[in-house]
């Protein structure tokens, strides 16, 4: 089943074809507050290597803009092609092409100045499962908050803020590019649809309070 991913809800924009856990074609732009410049254009490029068979975006947390822009182009994708949409949490997808060693990651997806969402994963018969609610703090007290061990420390709150995070834990893998991934929004998106999907009306972001989403 060929899967469209949309990732929208960082200062990236991100989309990926994606086909039983392979990367048929994928292309990530930086450009912040223009994703509905330059999402179209994306999206056409990367459809070259094949029809979608399934719609999945990143429903949040994230970019309150980015995500509403995503999520409007998925519906109108999956409405114009006949397709099912599935939304996808962005930390499930941040996860989905770790490495199964460590076993645990915690993902970091920017919010305010100073501030990120925090989601910690384990992996559990061969699934990543996140093991507690996502939650909004600051990044000066992370290193608090982090599980001890060996862990994987991924999103784009990671890349910002690689240099201090590597001062805090000595036990941690970033990845080289830990920013939000649409072939992973893909790869998850495709588990869902496969078991039915979402009705497409009715999907919504996910902003997390206290505050609804980042401007």
């Amino acid at each position: 089943m060929k899967i469209l991913g949309i990732e929208t809800a960082t200062d990236l924009c991100g989309v990926a074809l994606v086909e039983e856990g392979r990367v048929l074609a994928s292309e990530t732009v930086r450009h912040p507050r223009a994703h509905s410049e330059v999402l179209p254009d994306c999206v056409r490029r990367v459809t070259e290597a094949g029809s979608p068979e399934g719609v999945a975006v990143s429903i949040g947390p994230g970019s309150f803009t980015g995500l509403r822009i995503g999520l409007g182009l998925a519906k109108g994708l999956a409405l114009g092609w006949n397709i099912p949409l599935a939304g996808v949490p962005t930390m499930v997808g941040a996860v989905q092409r770790l490495r199964p060693e460590p076993s645990r990651a915690c993902v970091l997806i920017t919010a305010r100045k100073d501030e990120c969402y925090l989601g910690c994963f384990a992996r559990e018969d061969d699934v990543w499962k996140q093991r507690e609610e996502t939650r909004i703090v600051p990044i000066q007290t992370i290193g608090e908050l982090l599980p001890h061990g060996p862990k994987y420390i991924t999103g784009d709150g990671a890349g910002r803020y690689r240099d201090v995070l590597i001062l805090l834990d000595t036990e941690a893998t970033i990845p080289e590019h830990p920013e939000a991934d649409a072939a992973g929004i893909a790869m998850a998106g495709e588990k869902k649809l496969l078991r039915g999907g979402d009705e497409i009306e009715a999907l919504a972001p996910e902003y997390h309070n206290p505050y609804k989403g980042v401007a």
